[in-house]
């Protein structure tokens, strides 16, 4: 009867292992799960704020552009002027 009683008291000790196992493995889940959530959070964010400037630098480059032909035109317009008030025209 003796050894009846240690075979269960072992069992018991072993349940106790198990279940804190199965314990610390649901946290550590928990804890894999909302790093991961917070990645994909980051990660998105980072994504349309990546898209919020290529636009900008888009339109910013659109105006330059435009910008620069205009300035060009300025440019020959006072090339003739100054050329038709000095009488070379």
């Amino acid at each position: 009867m003796k050894l009846q009683l240690n075979v269960i008291r072992g069992r018991e000790v072993f349940s106790k292992v198990k279940s804190r196992r199965m314990i610390v493995f649901a946290c550590l889940l928990l804890v894999l799960f909302l790093l991961m959530t917070g990645m994909g959070y980051v990660y998105i964010d980072n994504h349309y704020e990546i898209k919020d400037h290529e636009s900008q630098l888009a339109l910013t480059l659109e105006k330059i552009g435009t910008l620069n032909e205009e300035v060009f035109r300025i440019v020959e317009y006072k090339k003739e002027w100054i050329l038709c008030t000095r009488g070379y025209l």
